[in-house]
């Protein structure tokens, strides 16, 4: 009976080293498949059995064929994909914002500040020059055009990044239900972890779509003793079991500075996303094209108030006939309420009056009174002072938009002396118009005739005194800015981007580095080594050659045995 129980203890040793040289074999094959983790048998000791007074073992058995695989490596990996992503996503949006300012070129906006107060010093050298007024009101065209395709530009690139943000969503809900179904296959497998070999195939494409996901989103994953993996975000599941939960985003404004936002379906409960491609492209339209375009918008409004807070109190080589605000504004409201861009005070403008050869006839304030209990001054005051004034009719087109006419032949009218600053505030006798960077532009009134400029402060085409103030406007220090000259506003804004793409730059290639050292351990667990399992090979060609021998030498044993 002892050399029968050796034969049944090599041939268990037969039977492992041939599972043994499966599950080598097949790691040999998939050395090159994506995705792929490296098998290993697990075997133990066979039960012992009592001879008399001693133990004596039975042999060897197999109990599984499991994956070799680092959960805690690979959730590192995971959250070192998910931030490189994110951060990869952000140096992206840096470059390119960095690309559309074009700083080191020479359509920038600095030069085109420049060329606009180079303009003005031109004129202020021939004042009656026509062509220089010309020239002011195309380069503050060009200007106001550049500010213009800078926030068109920065708007295209958020819009780029809502397309990307709609199909990588749709992407993660793909995953999501992959990992879910991939999830009860295993469980059904494996029968709930009741069996000691993994479902090595499946577990293979639910840790690649894992990975994946997690260049979609920062995830955190759990393993269950079923076999089975649940998927958090920020505390929400998205998978669980069999089950997984869609997601999507939603951003009513469409405003770029705002971050479009990723709700689960169900219970509509936004998830708290912080890394990944997708929480690198919230980012990125709020921090980086969204902080861009305030900041542009900021820059575009202390341009047109601080020039026409000045152009507008200044007079032109001609005065006007008509003129009609380029801003609307309720004609009932108090002034301090109607929702202007700049706040008008308390305080008065003139309206003067000329004659046809431009001597000043006459000379009339126009009263702002602004009260804390909303009772003051509105559009429709404002338009029955005007109309009080002999030879002048004040009325508000149906859009709210105040029109001041000249009804007498021959007189013409002009404006001074604004301390309430409503000219600037409603778009009357203005140099620019609009409000941000989306509407900037130059007044129409100009563009039909640059003899409007409004340089003189006395009178109609006799000084240039208003001039003055006007060049080099753009670098002093405005109030409107906080005391910060349009240029070093500018420049800031510049400095910020170019120093912001710099250090994501680093950032970036020091996340990628990390990534590179984790997917290096990772690979050295999972992945498979030719030599490694060359090795495993011979070991387990000699433990069959062993086994083997054990059982020729057992079997002739047993027939000399029966020969006696």
């Amino acid at each position: 009976m002892s050399l029968i129980s050796a034969i049944q203890k090599s041939v268990s040793g037969l039977n492992v080293a041939q599972l043994g040289l499966q599950v080598v074999g097949n790691n040999i094959a998939n050395a090159n498949t994506p995705g792929y983790i490296r098998q290993e048998l697990v075997q133990e000791a066979g039960h012992v059995n009592r001879q008399g007074d001693l133990l004596i073992g039975s042999g060897v058995r197999p109990i599984g064929i499991t994956q070799s695989l680092d959960q805690a490596l690979a959730e590192r990996l995971r959250d070192a994909t998910s931030a490189l992503a994110a951060n990869d996503t952000l140096g992206s949006a840096q470059k390119q914002l960095e690309a559309l300012v074009n700083e080191l070129g020479d359509a920038d906006l600095s030069t085109q500040l420049s060329s606009f107060n180079g303009s003005l010093h031109d004129l202020a050298n021939q004042p009656g020059d026509y062509a220089l007024k010309q020239q002011v009101v195309l380069e503050g065209q060009t200007l106001a055009n550049h500010v213009q395709r800078l926030h068109q530009g920065a708007t295209q690139l958020a819009d780029a990044a809502d397309a990307t943000y709609a199909a990588d969503i749709e992407q993660v809900n793909i995953l999501t239900t992959k990992i879910a179904s991939l999830n009860g296959k295993i469980v059904d497998i494996e029968g709930g972890r009741t069996l000691g070999s993994d479902a090595t195939g499946l577990r293979d494409e639910r840790e690649m779509a894992l990975n994946e996901l997690a260049g979609y989103l920062d995830i955190d994953t759990q393993e269950q003793s079923t076999g089975s993996v649940a998927v958090f975000v920020g505390g929400d599941f998205l998978v669980t079991d069999a089950i997984s939960r869609d997601v999507y985003s939603t951003n009513v404004s469409k405003d770029p500075s705002s971050a479009s936002e990723i709700r689960i379906v169900d219970t509509n409960a936004p998830l708290q996303i912080t890394g990944g491609k997708l929480g690198g492209i919230s980012e990125s339209r709020e921090g980086i094209y969204g902080k861009f375009l305030t900041d542009l918008d900021s820059i575009a409004a202390g341009i047109a108030e601080s020039f026409n807070r000045i152009h507008s109190q200044g007079k032109g080589t001609v005065g006007y006939t008509d003129l009609t605000s380029s801003v609307a504004v309720p004609r009932d409201v108090s002034l301090d309420q109607a929702g202007l861009d700049f706040q008008p005070e308390n305080g008065s403008f003139e309206v003067q009056l000329f004659g046809d050869t431009n001597q000043l006839l006459s000379t009339h304030r126009i009263d702002i009174d602004l009260f804390s209990d909303g009772n003051g001054t509105t559009l429709n005051d404002v338009a029955n002072q005007i109309s009080a004034v002999d030879g002048l009719q004040g009325s508000i087109t149906p859009d709210g938009r105040l029109t001041i006419s000249a009804t007498t032949p021959g007189v013409t009218f002009g404006f001074g002396s604004d301390s309430s600053g409503f000219l600037a505030a409603g778009g009357i006798n203005t140099f620019f118009t609009g409000n941000d960077a989306a509407t900037l532009a130059i007044s129409d009134k100009l563009l039909e005739s640059p003899e409007y400029l409004a340089i003189s402060a006395e009178g109609i085409g006799t000084d240039a005194d208003h001039l003055t103030q006007l060049v080099d406007l753009f670098e002093k220090p405005l109030p409107e800015l906080g005391n910060v000259s349009v240029r070093d506003r500018y420049q800031r804004l510049v400095t910020t981007i170019t120093q912001g793409a710099a250090i994501q730059q680093s950032v970036t290639d020091g996340l990628r580095t990390y990534h590179s050292t984790l997917e290096g351990d990772y690979l050295s667990v999972t992945g498979v080594n030719i030599d490694e399992e060359a090795v495993k090979m011979i070991y387990l060609q000699r433990a069959f050659q062993a086994s083997s021998r054990v059982i020729s030498t057992a079997s002739e044993m047993l027939e000399l045995l029966v020969s006696l």
